[in-house]
């Protein structure tokens, strides 16, 4: 693995859940986080649930990550992004038969991965990874961790709602269509 390494002193509070894990370095805290099955965190939606519930998504996981990395004094090194995608049956075959039923060609989908010293980085796993959606990305920018797990569907909701008024898929599809739709994509992926 590439991405900046370091070891985890005790220095927050993410730092020192991982300690008690036996989690000491980088490395390690993304192998943790990774092999995490993909799912919604509770309602609080703080970072350390992650490793309470071990389950994340990709702006839990990442944001997770991300401040693991600040409390670390890496703030400079590593970078929470948020992707916007073309969700198709090609790099999610999960929704295949929900996109095809659609007659739609692709949904745009939030994504969230980490930018370090030049390269993406993404450690959602289950079998999600930034190379299956590179050639299909449309839009993506920096993000502050600390809002990634409360504000991203805030953010995917105004870039559909954008998307639509330039898509031009007739007076069939509205905000709410779509978003019902991704929903059942989204829970094919989760149940996979």
């Amino acid at each position: 693995m590439k991405i900046v390494n370091f070891k985890i002193s005790p220095r927050g509070q993410l730092s020192e859940l991982l300690l008690k894990n036996g989690i000491t370095d980088f490395h390690e805290a993304i192998a943790c986080v990774k092999q995490m099955p993909y799912g919604i965190l509770s309602e609080k939606q703080e970072l350390a649930d992650l490793l309470t519930e071990k389950k994340g998504n990709c702006s839990a996981k990442h944001a997770f990550l991300t401040e693991l990395a600040k409390e670390q004094g890496y703030e400079n090194k590593v970078f929470l992004v948020l992707g916007f995608y073309k969700m198709n049956a090609e790099n999610t075959p999960e929704v295949k038969k929900y996109i095809e039923k659609s007659g739609l060609d692709y949904l745009p989908e939030a994504h969230c991965y980490l930018f370090s010293e030049g390269k993406r980085y993404d450690f959602t796993g289950g079998g999600m990874s930034f190379e299956k959606i590179a050639d299909t990305l449309m839009y993506e920018r920096a993000f502050p961790h600390d809002k990634a797990v409360k504000w991203k569907d805030l953010y995917h909701q105004d870039f559909v709602k954008q998307w639509l008024k330039n898509a031009e898929l007739g007076a069939d599809w509205d905000f709410d269509k779509i978003w019902a739709l991704r929903e059942e994509c989204l829970s094919a992926f989760e149940r996979a």
